[in-house]
């Protein structure tokens, strides 16, 4: 399955273990290299987010809190403005100007 976001992104956490990391809004830094104490596997893609806030994650009974860590693209939903289709755009050609020369206004 292709991943949904991408590095560089904003993302919200859509789902999580911990309920308090649910909507926090991150930025997708990198594919995570799945080393150090924090570690999925078997999960799809995983990449490495930072928060303004700090998200917890467990290992085993501990809990730890940071702002930067891994997190499943499963389980964040990118944030990404209208993104122009160029071609349509160009079929389109310039928007239309109407004068009205009573009211000597120009109408868009």
């Amino acid at each position: 399955m292709k991943p949904r976001c991408r590095a560089g992104d904003l993302a919200v956490v859509i789902n999580a273990h911990h309920p308090s990391n649910v909507g926090h809004i991150v930025k997708v830094l990198a594919p995570d290299n799945g080393k150090g104490d924090l570690v999925f596997r078997n999960v799809g893609v995983v990449w490495l987010v930072e928060s303004v806030r700090p998200m917890t994650w467990s290992i085993g009974s501990r809990r730890i809190r940071r702002k930067c860590g891994p997190v499943p693209d499963t389980r964040l939903k990118p944030i990404r403005g209208n993104r122009t289709d160029k071609r349509k755009t160009a079929a389109q050609g310039s928007p239309q100007v109407h004068v009205d020369a009573k009211a000597q206004t120009v109408l868009a």
